[in-house]
């Protein structure tokens, strides 16, 4: 008849869902698509980015640092 203010409700493995923590490693993820544009600066952000926020917690808190100066 119209549209539903509902969402619909979709089945998802609780693994998936919220992540198994015990599945999760802190060691860095290598990134590796950039050096295919073949450009310094690009190679030399992403190398800098992945050695300063080592995990999405600590982008994330670099991130909101930077947006509030």
């Amino acid at each position: 008849m119209g549209h539903s203010p509902h969402p619909p409700k979709t089945k998802v493995s609780a693994a998936f869902a919220n992540g198994n923590r015990a599945s999760m490693t802190a060691a860095p993820t290598a990134v590796t698509w950039r050096r295919g544009f073949n450009d310094p600066l690009l190679n030399g952000l992403g190398a800098q980015a992945a050695t300063n926020n080592p995990d999405v917690r600590s982008a994330k808190s670099s991130l909101a640092a930077a947006s509030a100066r």
